[in-house]
């Protein structure tokens, strides 16, 4: 079964509809300061308290070192760590042994270090470059080249970058990924809009 996890939620409202609609974890950005969803450290525990059992609690992070990790691990108590940025192999490995969440690293698509990454990360993030960062641009990429990517992993695939409801059963024939990541893609006039959280995550089920 293809997991679905709806990122860049903001509020209560925007997470109380994922929440509804059945979404498998929930993604907050934390302290990145380019995206137009982040959130202060402070926002972020106060939502990541709001998500109950069995859904998974995603903190979305960018940081600086490890110690900056551990500190965000350590006051969010999110169930697992996104981490995005240039960190290094070692970096993610010592982060993983200091920390008890889950780490998904964020590389783009046909990264060379996605199969060392996929040693010590318990998944990789496959996602859309933009100018300056990684994620959060609204543009699918070439999925052919992400679904190469998967038999060289020693860890769950994860596909973002673009995703929709009208796209999401061509992704996932494509790919094949563990699981899916959306935000902009369930949006109207830069919210999270209830009937496209609920169409996206239907049509992720339909594929099953």
């Amino acid at each position: 079964m293809t997991r679905v996890k709806i990122c860049g939620l903001t509020d209560e409202d925007e997470l109380r509809c994922a929440l509804k609609a059945g979404a498998d974890a929930v993604g907050f950005i934390v302290e990145i300061e380019r995206s137009r969803h982040r959130l202060s450290v402070d926002e972020a525990r106060g939502l990541i308290e709001m998500v109950p059992p069995f859904t998974a609690s995603v903190a979305v992070i960018e940081p600086d070192c490890v110690e900056d990790a551990v500190r965000l691990a350590d006051y969010l108590q999110s169930d697992a760590l996104q981490i995005h940025g240039s960190i290094s192999l070692e970096e993610i490995a010592e982060i993983r042994r200091r920390v008890s969440q889950r780490i998904i690293v964020a590389v783009p698509p046909g990264s060379e270090r996605a199969a060392e990454m996929s040693r010590v990360a318990d998944a990789i993030l496959v996602d859309t470059p933009v100018s300056g960062g990684l994620g959060g641009s609204g543009r699918t990429h070439d999925w052919s080249v992400t679904a190469r990517m998967r038999s060289t992993l020693h860890a769950p695939l994860i596909l973002a970058g673009g995703l929709r409801p009208e796209n999401i059963v061509d992704a996932i024939d494509a790919v094949r990924p563990y699981a899916v990541d959306v935000s902009s893609g369930v949006e109207t006039n830069g919210r999270k809009d209830p009937a496209k959280i609920e169409e996206f995550v239907r049509r992720v089920r339909s594929c099953q």
